[in-house]
Protein backbone atom coordinates (compact mmCIF):
# COMPACT_ATOMS: atom_id res chain seq x y z
CA UNK A 1 0.00 0.00 0.00
CA UNK A 2 1.25 3.48 -0.78
CA UNK A 3 2.10 5.81 2.08
CA UNK A 4 -0.87 7.96 1.08
CA UNK A 5 -4.15 6.90 -0.47
CA UNK A 6 -6.13 9.90 -1.67
CA UNK A 7 -9.06 9.78 -4.05
CA UNK A 8 -8.15 13.19 -5.47
CA UNK A 9 -6.48 16.44 -4.57
CA UNK A 10 -8.71 18.92 -2.78
CA UNK A 11 -8.36 22.52 -1.65
CA UNK A 12 -7.56 23.69 1.85
CA UNK A 13 -10.43 22.79 4.21
CA UNK A 14 -11.50 24.70 7.31
CA UNK A 15 -10.88 21.74 9.63
CA UNK A 16 -8.62 18.70 9.44
CA UNK A 17 -9.99 15.80 11.45
CA UNK A 18 -7.08 13.53 12.44
CA UNK A 19 -7.57 9.88 13.33
CA UNK A 20 -4.88 7.39 14.43
CA UNK A 21 -5.96 3.79 13.86
CA UNK A 22 -4.80 0.44 15.13
CA UNK A 23 -7.05 -2.63 14.95
CA UNK A 24 -10.29 -0.66 15.26
CA UNK A 25 -12.31 -2.83 12.88
CA UNK A 26 -15.38 -3.11 15.18
CA UNK A 27 -15.67 0.66 15.63
CA UNK A 28 -14.05 2.69 12.88
CA UNK A 29 -16.97 2.71 10.44
CA UNK A 30 -19.22 4.22 13.11
CA UNK A 31 -16.60 6.87 13.89
CA UNK A 32 -16.35 7.85 10.22
CA UNK A 33 -20.13 7.77 9.80
CA UNK A 34 -20.48 10.21 12.71
CA UNK A 35 -18.14 12.54 10.82
CA UNK A 36 -20.03 12.13 7.55
CA UNK A 37 -23.22 13.10 9.38
CA UNK A 38 -21.83 16.51 10.38
CA UNK A 39 -23.87 19.64 9.71
CA UNK A 40 -20.53 21.36 8.98
CA UNK A 41 -19.13 20.01 5.71
CA UNK A 42 -15.86 21.89 5.15
CA UNK A 43 -13.52 19.27 6.59
CA UNK A 44 -11.00 16.65 5.60
CA UNK A 45 -10.29 13.41 7.43
CA UNK A 46 -6.67 12.27 7.68
CA UNK A 47 -6.44 8.67 8.88
CA UNK A 48 -3.08 7.15 9.77
CA UNK A 49 -3.05 3.38 10.11
CA UNK A 50 -0.49 2.13 12.64
CA UNK A 51 0.08 -1.14 10.73
CA UNK A 52 -3.21 -2.73 11.75
CA UNK A 53 -3.54 -6.49 11.46
CA UNK A 54 -7.33 -6.44 11.02
CA UNK A 55 -9.59 -4.87 8.36
CA UNK A 56 -9.28 -1.29 9.66
CA UNK A 57 -7.37 0.02 6.64
CA UNK A 58 -9.66 -1.82 4.24
CA UNK A 59 -12.71 -0.20 5.82
CA UNK A 60 -11.17 3.27 5.58
CA UNK A 61 -10.17 2.59 1.99
CA UNK A 62 -13.81 1.95 1.11
CA UNK A 63 -14.67 5.46 2.35
CA UNK A 64 -11.71 7.00 0.48
CA UNK A 65 -13.22 5.71 -2.77
CA UNK A 66 -16.53 7.48 -2.17
CA UNK A 67 -15.52 10.76 -0.47
CA UNK A 68 -12.61 12.89 -1.64
CA UNK A 69 -12.38 14.58 1.77
CA UNK A 70 -10.93 11.38 3.27
CA UNK A 71 -7.27 10.37 3.08
CA UNK A 72 -5.61 7.20 4.32
CA UNK A 73 -1.93 7.14 5.23
CA UNK A 74 0.06 4.21 6.55
CA UNK A 75 2.79 4.30 9.17
CA UNK A 76 6.13 2.81 8.17
CA UNK A 77 6.27 0.78 11.40
CA UNK A 78 3.97 -0.12 14.27
CA UNK A 79 4.47 2.55 16.95
CA UNK A 80 2.16 0.90 19.46
CA UNK A 81 0.95 4.25 20.81
CA UNK A 82 -1.53 6.74 19.37
CA UNK A 83 0.87 9.67 19.66
CA UNK A 84 3.01 8.79 16.64
CA UNK A 85 0.26 8.17 14.04
CA UNK A 86 -1.61 11.22 15.38
CA UNK A 87 1.53 13.31 14.90
CA UNK A 88 1.86 12.07 11.31
CA UNK A 89 -1.78 12.98 10.64
CA UNK A 90 -1.27 16.50 12.05
CA UNK A 91 1.86 17.06 9.98
CA UNK A 92 -0.03 15.99 6.84
CA UNK A 93 -3.14 18.04 7.70
CA UNK A 94 -4.06 20.89 5.32
CA UNK A 95 -6.24 23.04 7.57
CA UNK A 96 -5.19 25.66 10.10
CA UNK A 97 -7.33 23.93 12.74
CA UNK A 98 -7.20 20.27 13.75
CA UNK A 99 -9.97 18.19 15.34
CA UNK A 100 -8.73 14.93 16.89
CA UNK A 101 -11.13 11.98 16.64
CA UNK A 102 -10.16 8.51 17.83
CA UNK A 103 -11.22 5.54 15.74
CA UNK A 104 -13.44 4.07 18.45
CA UNK A 105 -15.15 7.33 19.47
CA UNK A 106 -18.13 9.27 18.11
CA UNK A 107 -19.18 12.90 17.71
CA UNK A 108 -22.60 14.55 17.71
CA UNK A 109 -23.95 15.72 14.30
CA UNK A 110 -23.42 19.41 15.12
CA UNK A 111 -20.04 18.83 16.79
CA UNK A 112 -17.83 20.61 14.25
CA UNK A 113 -20.38 23.36 13.65
CA UNK A 114 -20.44 24.24 17.34
CA UNK A 115 -16.66 24.10 17.72
CA UNK A 116 -16.05 26.30 14.68
CA UNK A 117 -18.69 28.83 15.78
CA UNK A 118 -17.14 29.02 19.24
CA UNK A 119 -13.66 29.47 17.81
CA UNK A 120 -14.82 32.26 15.50
CA UNK A 121 -16.65 34.11 18.28
CA UNK A 122 -13.72 33.93 20.70
CA UNK A 123 -10.64 33.85 18.42
CA UNK A 124 -9.48 30.94 20.59
CA UNK A 125 -6.43 28.82 19.82
CA UNK A 126 -8.16 25.83 21.43
CA UNK A 127 -11.85 25.02 21.91
CA UNK A 128 -12.64 21.99 24.05
CA UNK A 129 -15.97 20.11 23.90
CA UNK A 130 -17.99 18.34 26.56
CA UNK A 131 -17.06 14.67 26.77
CA UNK A 132 -19.49 11.83 27.40
CA UNK A 133 -18.19 8.37 28.24
CA UNK A 134 -19.89 5.23 26.96
CA UNK A 135 -19.00 1.53 27.02
CA UNK A 136 -18.70 -1.00 24.20
CA UNK A 137 -22.42 -1.69 24.36
CA UNK A 138 -23.24 1.97 23.77
CA UNK A 139 -24.37 2.60 27.34
CA UNK A 140 -23.57 6.10 28.68
CA UNK A 141 -21.32 5.98 31.75
CA UNK A 142 -20.42 9.53 32.72
CA UNK A 143 -20.10 13.12 31.59
CA UNK A 144 -16.80 14.87 32.15
CA UNK A 145 -17.55 18.38 33.36
CA UNK A 146 -15.37 21.45 33.10
CA UNK A 147 -16.56 22.53 36.53
CA UNK A 148 -16.91 26.27 37.04
CA UNK A 149 -15.09 26.89 33.75
CA UNK A 150 -18.26 25.87 31.91
CA UNK A 151 -20.16 28.76 33.46
CA UNK A 152 -20.41 32.03 31.62
CA UNK A 153 -18.70 32.84 28.34
CA UNK A 154 -15.10 32.99 29.52
CA UNK A 155 -11.91 32.62 27.55
CA UNK A 156 -8.80 31.52 29.42
CA UNK A 157 -5.04 31.75 29.03
CA UNK A 158 -3.76 28.26 28.32
CA UNK A 159 -1.04 28.22 30.98
CA UNK A 160 -3.66 29.07 33.62
CA UNK A 161 -5.50 25.82 32.80
CA UNK A 162 -2.57 23.44 33.26
CA UNK A 163 -3.31 23.11 36.97
CA UNK A 164 -6.68 21.59 36.08
CA UNK A 165 -4.87 18.71 34.32
CA UNK A 166 -2.66 17.76 37.28
CA UNK A 167 -3.56 15.36 40.10
CA UNK A 168 -6.79 14.29 38.33
CA UNK A 169 -8.15 15.83 35.15
CA UNK A 170 -10.75 18.41 36.16
CA UNK A 171 -11.38 19.63 32.63
CA UNK A 172 -11.93 17.71 29.42
CA UNK A 173 -9.02 18.10 27.03
CA UNK A 174 -10.06 15.33 24.64
CA UNK A 175 -11.26 16.02 21.12
CA UNK A 176 -11.87 19.68 20.39
CA UNK A 177 -10.60 22.14 17.82
CA UNK A 178 -6.95 23.16 18.08
CA UNK A 179 -4.79 25.48 16.04
CA UNK A 180 -2.47 23.24 14.02
CA UNK A 181 0.53 25.47 14.70
CA UNK A 182 0.28 24.61 18.41
CA UNK A 183 1.03 20.99 17.55
CA UNK A 184 3.91 21.92 15.27
CA UNK A 185 5.43 24.27 17.86
CA UNK A 186 5.17 21.58 20.54
CA UNK A 187 6.80 18.98 18.28
CA UNK A 188 9.65 21.39 17.54
CA UNK A 189 10.18 22.64 21.10
CA UNK A 190 9.78 19.46 23.12
CA UNK A 191 10.65 16.76 20.61
CA UNK A 192 8.20 14.26 19.15
CA UNK A 193 9.72 10.81 19.42
CA UNK A 194 7.65 9.68 22.41
CA UNK A 195 6.73 6.00 22.64
CA UNK A 196 4.61 6.41 25.78
CA UNK A 197 0.99 5.24 26.01
CA UNK A 198 0.16 8.51 27.77
CA UNK A 199 2.23 10.82 25.54
CA UNK A 200 -0.92 12.56 24.27
CA UNK A 201 -1.54 13.79 27.82
CA UNK A 202 1.94 15.28 27.85
CA UNK A 203 1.26 16.94 24.50
CA UNK A 204 -1.93 18.48 25.88
CA UNK A 205 0.02 20.32 28.58
CA UNK A 206 2.64 21.42 26.06
CA UNK A 207 -0.02 22.94 23.81
CA UNK A 208 -1.86 24.60 26.69
CA UNK A 209 1.37 26.37 27.59
CA UNK A 210 1.53 27.70 24.04
CA UNK A 211 -2.14 28.68 23.75
CA UNK A 212 -2.97 32.34 24.32
CA UNK A 213 -6.75 31.78 24.31
CA UNK A 214 -8.71 28.65 25.30
CA UNK A 215 -12.49 28.39 25.26
CA UNK A 216 -15.02 25.69 26.08
CA UNK A 217 -17.99 24.60 24.01
CA UNK A 218 -21.16 22.56 24.47
CA UNK A 219 -20.21 20.44 21.43
CA UNK A 220 -20.52 16.76 22.38
CA UNK A 221 -17.70 14.22 22.02
CA UNK A 222 -18.44 10.58 22.89
CA UNK A 223 -15.47 8.66 24.30
CA UNK A 224 -15.62 4.87 24.31
CA UNK A 225 -14.34 3.32 27.52
CA UNK A 226 -12.78 0.19 26.06
CA UNK A 227 -12.14 -2.11 29.02
CA UNK A 228 -9.82 -4.29 26.93
CA UNK A 229 -7.41 -1.42 26.22
CA UNK A 230 -3.94 -1.14 27.75
CA UNK A 231 -5.16 1.47 30.22
CA UNK A 232 -7.74 -0.96 31.70
CA UNK A 233 -5.82 -4.25 32.01
CA UNK A 234 -2.59 -5.82 33.20
CA UNK A 235 0.22 -4.30 31.18
CA UNK A 236 3.75 -3.13 31.76
CA UNK A 237 2.73 -0.08 29.73
CA UNK A 238 0.59 1.02 32.68
CA UNK A 239 3.86 2.20 34.19
CA UNK A 240 4.30 4.64 31.32
CA UNK A 241 2.38 7.01 33.59
CA UNK A 242 5.50 7.17 35.73
CA UNK A 243 7.78 7.79 32.73
CA UNK A 244 5.35 10.47 31.60
CA UNK A 245 5.58 12.12 35.03
CA UNK A 246 9.34 12.55 34.68
CA UNK A 247 8.89 14.50 31.44
CA UNK A 248 5.94 16.41 32.89
CA UNK A 249 8.04 17.39 35.91
CA UNK A 250 10.59 19.04 33.61
CA UNK A 251 7.85 21.03 31.88
CA UNK A 252 6.08 22.19 35.05
CA UNK A 253 9.24 23.16 36.94
CA UNK A 254 10.41 25.17 33.92
CA UNK A 255 7.18 27.18 33.78
CA UNK A 256 5.88 27.55 37.37
CA UNK A 257 7.32 28.56 40.72
CA UNK A 258 7.97 26.13 43.56
CA UNK A 259 5.08 27.54 45.62
CA UNK A 260 2.55 27.48 42.79
CA UNK A 261 -0.61 25.39 42.72
CA UNK A 262 0.79 23.66 39.64
CA UNK A 263 3.81 22.44 41.61
CA UNK A 264 1.66 21.31 44.53
CA UNK A 265 -0.59 19.32 42.23
CA UNK A 266 2.35 17.88 40.32
CA UNK A 267 3.90 16.62 43.56
CA UNK A 268 0.59 15.06 44.59
CA UNK A 269 0.43 13.33 41.20
CA UNK A 270 3.98 11.97 41.54
CA UNK A 271 3.10 10.67 45.02
CA UNK A 272 -0.23 9.08 44.09
CA UNK A 273 1.06 7.46 40.91
CA UNK A 274 3.68 5.59 42.96
CA UNK A 275 0.84 4.13 45.06
CA UNK A 276 -1.14 3.32 41.90
CA UNK A 277 1.86 1.51 40.45
CA UNK A 278 2.35 -0.52 43.63
CA UNK A 279 -1.31 -1.53 43.63
CA UNK A 280 -1.07 -2.56 39.96
CA UNK A 281 1.90 -4.76 40.87
CA UNK A 282 -0.07 -6.23 43.77
CA UNK A 283 -3.09 -7.04 41.59
CA UNK A 284 -1.25 -8.88 38.83
CA UNK A 285 1.61 -11.27 38.29
CA UNK A 286 4.58 -9.78 36.47
CA UNK A 287 7.92 -11.23 35.47
CA UNK A 288 10.90 -10.29 37.61
CA UNK A 289 12.41 -8.08 34.92
CA UNK A 290 9.10 -6.23 34.62
CA UNK A 291 8.94 -5.75 38.39
CA UNK A 292 12.50 -4.39 38.41
CA UNK A 293 11.60 -1.99 35.62
CA UNK A 294 8.49 -0.86 37.51
CA UNK A 295 10.54 -0.29 40.68
CA UNK A 296 13.01 1.85 38.72
CA UNK A 297 10.16 4.00 37.39
CA UNK A 298 8.61 4.29 40.86
CA UNK A 299 11.97 5.34 42.26
CA UNK A 300 12.36 7.98 39.54
CA UNK A 301 9.06 9.55 40.64
CA UNK A 302 9.90 9.39 44.34
CA UNK A 303 13.22 11.13 43.72
CA UNK A 304 11.42 14.02 41.99
CA UNK A 305 9.01 14.70 44.87
CA UNK A 306 9.57 17.97 46.71
CA UNK A 307 8.70 16.86 50.24
CA UNK A 308 8.29 20.39 51.56
CA UNK A 309 5.66 21.08 48.90
CA UNK A 310 3.98 17.68 49.25
CA UNK A 311 3.77 17.19 53.02
CA UNK A 312 0.87 19.61 53.78
CA UNK A 313 -1.14 18.22 50.86
CA UNK A 314 -1.32 14.49 51.72
CA UNK A 315 -2.32 12.26 54.63
CA UNK A 316 0.46 11.66 57.14
CA UNK A 317 -0.11 7.89 57.20
CA UNK A 318 0.55 7.50 53.48
CA UNK A 319 3.32 10.09 53.48
CA UNK A 320 5.36 8.26 56.12
CA UNK A 321 4.56 4.83 54.68
CA UNK A 322 6.19 5.80 51.41
CA UNK A 323 9.16 7.76 52.66
CA UNK A 324 10.04 5.33 55.44
CA UNK A 325 10.02 2.46 52.93
CA UNK A 326 11.14 4.19 49.73
CA UNK A 327 14.42 2.26 49.74
CA UNK A 328 12.60 -1.07 50.16
CA UNK A 329 9.81 -1.06 47.57
CA UNK A 330 8.96 -4.77 47.98
CA UNK A 331 8.22 -4.10 51.66
CA UNK A 332 6.32 -0.94 50.70
CA UNK A 333 4.12 -3.03 48.40
CA UNK A 334 3.48 -5.57 51.15
CA UNK A 335 2.54 -2.92 53.73
CA UNK A 336 0.24 -1.25 51.22
CA UNK A 337 -1.38 -4.58 50.32
CA UNK A 338 -2.05 -5.43 53.97
CA UNK A 339 -3.41 -1.95 54.63
CA UNK A 340 -5.73 -2.12 51.61
CA UNK A 341 -7.06 -5.51 52.75
CA UNK A 342 -7.66 -4.26 56.27
CA UNK A 343 -9.45 -1.20 55.00
CA UNK A 344 -11.69 -3.29 52.73
CA UNK A 345 -12.66 -5.51 55.70
CA UNK A 346 -13.47 -2.49 57.86
CA UNK A 347 -15.56 -0.91 55.10
CA UNK A 348 -17.62 -4.09 54.75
Amino acid sequence: MNDTEDSCAIGKPAVSVVMPVYNAEPFIAKAIESLLAQTFADWELVVVDDVSTDRSAEIVRSYVKTDNRIRLLSASYHAGVAYQPRKKAVVEARADFVAPLDADDLIAPDYLERLVARQESTAADIVYPVMYHFDDDGNPRARRHHGSLEEGDGVFVGRDLVKYTLDLWRINCGGGLLRRQLFIDAFDRYGSSYDLVYADELLTRQMLLGAGRVAFSDAEYYYRQNLSSVTHRKSIKQFDKLRNNVLLHDIVTANYSRDSEEMRRLNCQLFKFVFDAARHLNRHRFERREIRAAYAMMKSNIDLIDRRVLRPAVTAKYYYTLFCLKDNLPLFRLVLKLGDRLRSVLVK
